[in-house]
């Protein structure tokens, strides 16, 4: 539409020039022509009026390019996903493997290699039986563990039990009294594709740590009940 009223306009400056120059030319049939006042007048009235709407129609300049590279700066700033921290990711880690068993009481890590998980010493009605829950429940953890492998590459998982002690003094603690130690290496080695896994076939790959004297009859008589030795390795030598 521009380019029509532009045509417009510079034939219409064209014409107005004509008359101009020479008035008489803008006679038509019995009528008189017209004065050089007149003919300004409509000549170039029409030509600003013709230049007024070249303006109106005029295509919009393009965005600078400085705009378009600022919007498409944003455009991508929307687009791309954040990008997790190291911590973040691995505090959410923690906290799914605590969501593993009830029983855990805390989880974190020591140093890039070594994630430790506390766990409580559940009554038992014998030594044997607290290392023989534990031996259990760290069974079942390490199963989900395995199942869902943390980003984190551990090289090592302790489970630190706690139990509440009094002391000489009446006094009453909440203290580790155990802990145990798995190779994560070995244990990811393990078939756990069966209904069932034997917890002391986790033991084969496990260190026994005292924590506190109490604990060292648990260990002594869970390695002395039944066959527990033999399937547990070189784990009660």
């Amino acid at each position: 539409m521009a380019e029509l009223f532009s045509i417009l306009f510079f034939i219409g400056f064209i014409i107005t020039c004509v008359f101009m120059a020479k008035p008489s030319l803008s006679q038509f049939k019995n009528r008189p022509a017209l004065t050089r006042k007149k003919i300004a007048l409509y000549g170039f009235g029409t030509c600003l009026v013709l230049f007024a709407l070249i303006g109106v129609f005029a295509p919009k300049p393009p965005a600078s390019t400085t705009a378009v590279v600022e919007n498409k700066k944003n455009e991508t700033a929307a687009v791309e996903p954040k990008v997790e921290s190291k911590e973040n990711s691995l505090e959410k880690e923690l906290e799914t493997i605590k969501g593993y068993n009830k029983n855990i009481i805390a989880v974190r890590t020591h140093g890039e290699n070594v994630l430790e998980i506390d766990l409580p010493a559940t009554e038992a009605f014998s030594d044997a039986g607290y290392l023989d829950y534990t031996s259990r429940t760290t069974r079942d953890i390490l199963i989900k563990i395995l199942k869902n492998p943390p980003k984190q590459q551990f090289s090592t998982i302790r489970f630190v039990v706690f139990a509440n002690l009094t002391d000489q003094y009446n006094n009453k603690k909440n203290e580790p009294i155990f802990q145990l130690t798995y190779d994560y290496a070995e244990i990811k080695k393990i078939n756990i594709d069966g209904d069932y896994v034997d917890h002391r076939l986790f033991m084969n790959f496990a260190m026994f740590g005292l924590r506190s004297p109490v604990a060292h009859e648990m260990f002594e008589q869970w390695c002395a009940k039944g066959d527990n030795a033999e399937r547990s390795g070189s784990f009660c030598r």
